[in-house]
């Protein structure tokens, strides 16, 4: 494997995690990202409005359960996403040492193979004498 190839993967999946943290980030926290990098997609959900629009003839425990079934559909959520995102945090860094021991590898043999060409030569010019 090229570990050229394996530092563009790197790269562009760093750069699409990023991306994908922010966005996550964004919709769970009450802090709003988006004014700080405007690149990140606005996308809040509101449970009371969903609720009272689904408010056409249920009375007001009703409404507070609806908001209450809300908050807990999005805080697991929120949990479950800030898991899937540590997985893959985790294996970008995984996949990132990999690339790291490839090209230290790579960098070993190429000294390896440059110091027998130059016994080799070495070698070859005493046979001269």
């Amino acid at each position: 494997m090229s570990p050229a190839l394996v530092s563009a993967y790197t790269a562009v999946h760093v750069v699409t995690l990023c991306f994908v943290s922010l966005t996550v980030l964004n919709i769970f926290l009450p802090i709003r990202i988006d004014s700080v990098v405007p690149l990140i997609p606005d996308w809040k959900l509101d449970p009371s409005r969903l609720c009272r629009d689904l408010d056409n003839a249920w009375d007001e425990d009703w409404v507070e359960r609806c908001r209450t079934s809300f908050a807990i559909v999005e805080t697991g959520l929120a949990a479950v996403a800030v898991v899937l995102m540590g997985a893959q945090w985790w294996a970008l860094g995984r996949v990132w040492r990999w690339g790291a021991g490839l090209q230290t590898e790579e960098y070993r043999r190429r000294n390896e193979k440059e110091k027998l060409d130059v016994e080799a030569d070495v070698s070859e010019k005493w046979e001269r004498r």
